[in-house]
């Protein structure tokens, strides 16, 4: 079997750290934080499926496939537990890490993600997605990824659009098409988040426009070993607010 596609930053007897990306994105989002992170952890970029340099593998990329390559990575490096950071469909991946390879979770961190299932709209909307991506991957990247940012900020911000179009523009027609349907199918984790006993550090935007806070106040359970904060910005927070949730990732990886 393949393995994904990564970077590895190698420091030996040092915890290592699994950054995951999300939706039209790459390991490049978290170069700049590994590059402040390495010194101390050892860091692991991984490809998803269909994105980056990752092949793309099915039609339909399932978020139990995603965590089943993921695995595969760290088996084939030997590493046996990790902390784990993912964005947007990254955190989801994770989730079906704590569903299925629990103890390969030393903490986690849902980073402007959660752990929801898609309601009946939003499964509506992947597939709408899908076939404007099919019509125009391009106009479909450039009129999706503004939205994901403070709306109130768009003007000073494009510099960090171009780059999340960038991104975008280098995932294949077939890698987006078969990330929609894999999330559109993901289950909710809403319980094993609330009942699961792993530190946990939920970082979500004010004015993030893909996932609610109203709901992940009101739905999820917050105390001394799931931790939530919230930053000015919208779901690209790590663009948006980079110190600030660089500052927030960095304090839950040393706590």
């Amino acid at each position: 079997m393949n393995i994904l596609s990564y970077k590895l930053y190698k420091k030996d007897n040092a915890t290592t750290i699994v950054f995951l990306h999300g939706f039209m994105e790459n390991h490049k989002m978290w170069i700049d934080y590994a590059k402040r992170l390495k010194e101390k952890y050892q860091i692991i970029l991984i490809d998803l499926p269909g994105h980056g340099k990752s092949d793309v593998y099915n039609e339909v990329n399932t978020m139990q496939f995603m965590s089943d390559m993921v695995i595969e990575v760290l088996n084939s490096l030997n590493i046996k537990q990790s902390i784990f950071a993912g964005h947007s469909m990254g955190g989801y991946v994770i989730m079906d890490l704590l569903r299925k390879y629990k103890p390969y979770i030393r903490k986690y961190c849902l980073f402007f993600s959660s752990p929801f299932e898609d309601n009946e709209e939003k499964k509506k909307n992947r597939l709408r997605a899908v076939e404007l991506v099919k019509k125009n991957k391009d106009s479909f990247i450039s009129v999706s990824t503004p939205n994901l940012f403070n709306q109130n900020k768009l003007d000073e911000l494009s510099e960090e659009i171009a780059f999340a179009k960038k991104m975008g523009f280098e995932t294949s027609l077939e890698g987006i098409t078969s990330a929609l349907l894999g999330m559109r199918e993901r289950e909710d984790s809403t319980e094993l988040f609330n009942l699961c006993t792993i530190p946990c550090l939920l970082i979500s935007g004010k004015y993030d426009n893909a996932v609610s806070l109203e709901k992940l106040k009101s739905d999820l359970i917050f105390n001394e070993v799931r931790e939530h904060v919230v930053l000015p910005c919208g779901h690209m927070g790590y663009l948006e607010a980079k110190e600030d949730s660089f500052n927030a990732l960095n304090k839950f990886f040393e706590s």
